[in-house]
């Protein structure tokens, strides 16, 4: 590993454990306060109940989680701009719009495929307006501090292989806040680890082609919404 490379690793890392450390902290904070003022749940049919707790708590979620991660991508990008593969100048410009249709017609074809597979059938999941912003605007700011910055700075001065799998490594440690809140049992989580760093794997090969922070941002946001919409 170069070491002029060496400072995106240890910010990928760093970033990482104070993400899931503030992650955890802030879910169980914002439950304790909302819990004595707001009904926890509705009932079955969603009689008897005015706003569900996890609806402030999902809000003030997404407003930290784009302050923190958007100030946390930009400012380094610009501080690291001279070692970075692709300069700030031509991160952010969409250009290749042909490359970038083929993406989302592909997205759309696997989730067809994917929802087939699942349901054998047509399907449509309940959906509001906070999970178009969860599921939809908020997930693009990943991809300016893993791909726009990590892998970016990564790829510079080392072989790809190396850069995507170490970023990819990364991608996936910094989910292990959603691991609790999914309250889900060890075998999901090492299950659901690996899906999360293949698809990194996926993310990574787009920006490296591309050379933009558009193309694989768009992906990203089309991939997980159309996934929550008719897969899952």
């Amino acid at each position: 590993m170069a070491k002029e490379s060496r400072k995106f690793i240890y910010l990928g890392l760093i970033f990482s454990i104070l993400w899931i450390l503030l992650s955890i902290f802030l879910s169980a904070l914002i439950r304790i306060i909302f819990s004595s003022i707001i009904p926890e749940r509705c009932d079955y049919y969603g009689y008897n109940c005015n706003i569900p707790i996890d609806t402030p708590e999902m809000i003030i979620s997404m407003i930290i989680k784009f302050v923190v991660w958007t100030v946390f991508g930009v400012y380094f990008i610009k501080k690291y701009n001279k070692d970075l593969e692709v300069k700030k100048g031509e991160l952010f410009k969409l250009n290749n719009i042909k490359f970038l249709i083929i993406l989302m017609l592909t997205t759309l074809i696997g989730t067809i495929l994917a929802m087939l597979n699942n349901h054998s059938g047509f399907n449509l999941n309940k959906f509001t307006i906070l999970d178009f912003f969860d599921k939809f605007l908020i997930i693009g700011v990943e991809e300016l501090v893993f791909r726009g910055l990590i892998l970016n700075g990564l790829m510079k001065n080392n072989k790809y292989y190396k850069a995507t799998l170490i970023t990819s490594g990364l991608f996936a440690l910094i989910h292990i806040s959603s691991f609790f809140k999914l309250y889900i049992s060890l075998e999901a989580s090492i299950i659901y680890a690996i899906k999360l760093f293949i698809m990194s794997l996926i993310f990574n090969y787009i920006f490296k082609e591309s050379k933009s922070i558009w193309h694989v941002t768009i992906f990203h946001c089309l991939w997980d919404l159309l996934f929550y919409l008719f897969v899952e």
